[in-house]
């Protein structure tokens, strides 16, 4: 839990260190904020709104949001009192994805939290298996293309074959003709030979 506050933070970091999972790292400053997050990979993002502002506190979250920190399943926002329908709509407008009373409970925040942590966890598996899945079409577009470059020299070797079959069929047709021609000459030479005896 990176909590980001513009006063003392002793009571939420105590309040959530009796409880096993949490680890809160506080900050105030803006660069601080956003380095930390890229070097500790929160899960989850806690703005003090009453203490840093609201435009202070919405900046930071865009800031966030801009970043790239891709590790936040979620951005709270911590208020002193209920603003109102109105401004809630505004801060959830603004990139905040819940809003808590402060001090937080920390059972209702690890109950909250826990759902944006499961989306997340949902939103890594399904990007996952669309790499999986965008990796499998490559290679099936791949396995396309060898099998269409198959099948061409395949039809090309079919063509060949085919014509080297007609061109055997009509070897084979003459060399039965020339037999037959030569059989018929070998029987006129016979012939023609006895004729010869006959006038001797």
């Amino acid at each position: 839990l990176l909590y980001v506050c513009g006063r003392e933070s002793d009571g939420v970091v105590k309040l959530f260190s009796g409880h096993q999972g949490w680890q809160v790292t506080p900050c105030d400053i803006l660069a601080d904020t956003l380095s930390t997050a890229r070097a500790g990979n929160p899960d989850i993002v806690a703005v003090d709104i009453e203490s840093l502002g609201v435009d202070r506190a919405v900046s930071m979250v865009s800031s966030l949001r801009g970043a790239g920190v891709n590790s936040i399943a979620a951005v709270f926002g911590l208020l002193d009192l209920d603003p109102g329908a109105k401004q809630r709509c505004e801060l959830l407008g603004s990139g905040f994805d819940d809003l808590f009373k402060i001090p937080p409970s920390v059972t209702e925040f690890k109950l909250r939290a826990g759902k944006y942590l499961d989306n997340r966890e949902l939103e890594q598996r399904f990007a996952w298996k669309s790499d999986k899945l965008d990796n499998a079409m490559a290679l099936l577009k791949r396995f396309k293309t060898e099998l269409g470059k198959t099948r061409k020299a395949f039809s090309r070797e079919k063509s060949l074959l085919h014509n080297s079959l007609k061109q055997i069929n009509m070897m084979t047709r003459e060399r039965d003709r020339l037999r037959a021609e030569v059989q018929d000459l070998g029987d006129r030479f016979q012939k023609n030979t006895r004729g010869i005896e006959q006038i001797l």
